[in-house]
């Protein structure tokens, strides 16, 4: 790693622009709650979840990364802005895709989507964080592995929501138990996703092969949860399903499910 390589320059540019971007947003909707009548749950998790995760991601940074990055703090403080810059791009990303934090969560008043979105940036914190341990000779390797493991978060909710409508039980008909499910769900592929980019980098081929080898219980989770929501989400005869029995209970399985993969993987290849 070089801390004056053009493209490194760039990314630290990037990273400082983003950050700041979305920082300055967290605040106006921090201010925006604040003037709404939203639910104390939802101000609390705008308040702290994300301040929570940055520090989830630069811990895991400070124990697990390259030693390089953890010796050098230009390099540990790229690693960090990105990953601060990178919940408000998964903010905005899930907006795009039907759950959005200021929209439905806070003007929207909407509990079932500020807890979807809390999931979503726990899940982007889990997998970001994962692209970054292990040792690499370049930062684009982190940035290839976290993107990896962010792409199967974003790609599993984009195919529950194609074929389960799961964006319209959070936004439109704000059910609380799809709000739980979800989350559990996005964390769930957040944590696996993440464990199966971690490692030191050898190769793009290598990367794939072993995010291919520790990550495909997320299509297991995938298909789980499409088969749950189709049984689980509301309908005419179920306008208001119980969130114990229909949200509590399939993200705690999610949970399971992923706790027991990530730990049956034990530790990375370069684990410290």
């Amino acid at each position: 790693m070089s801390a004056t390589a053009d493209d490194e320059v760039m990314l630290m540019l990037f990273s400082a622009v983003g950050f700041l971007i979305s920082g300055r947003r967290w605040i106006g909707n921090l201010r925006l709650a604040s003037r709404l009548q939203v639910s104390t749950s939802t101000r609390c998790a705008l308040l702290c979840i994300p301040p929570l995760c940055v520090a989830f991601i630069s811990a895991a940074l400070a124990r697990w990364a390259d030693p390089e990055v953890r010796e050098n703090w230009i390099y540990f403080a790229l690693l960090s802005l990105l990953g601060a810059a990178g919940l408000g791009i998964a903010t905005l990303c899930f907006e795009w895709l039907g759950v959005g934090l200021r929209t439905d969560a806070l003007e929207g008043n909407n509990p079932a989507a500020a807890i979807a979105w809390s999931g979503a940036i726990v899940g982007f914190s889990a997998a970001y964080a994962g692209g970054n341990l292990g040792a690499g000779s370049s930062l684009w390797e982190n940035v290839f592995s976290a993107s990896l493991a962010v792409g199967a978060l974003l790609g599993g909710w984009l195919f529950l929501d194609f074929t389960c409508r799961l964006s319209s039980s959070i936004a439109l008909e704000r059910d609380l138990a799809s709000g739980v499910r979800s989350a559990g769900f996005l964390v769930a592929v957040g944590f696996i996703s993440g464990r199966a980019v971690a490692g030191d980098w050898h190769s793009i081929a290598g990367t794939l092969k072993d995010f291919a080898r520790d990550g495909w219980p997320v299509v297991v989770l995938i298909v789980l949860a499409g088969a749950l929501e189709s049984a689980l989400r509301p309908s005419p005869r179920r306008i208001a399903p119980s969130v114990w029995t229909h949200g509590l209970c399939p993200a705690s399985l999610y949970l399971l499910l992923s706790a027991i993969w990530v730990a049956w993987l034990g530790p990375w290849e370069g684990y410290p």
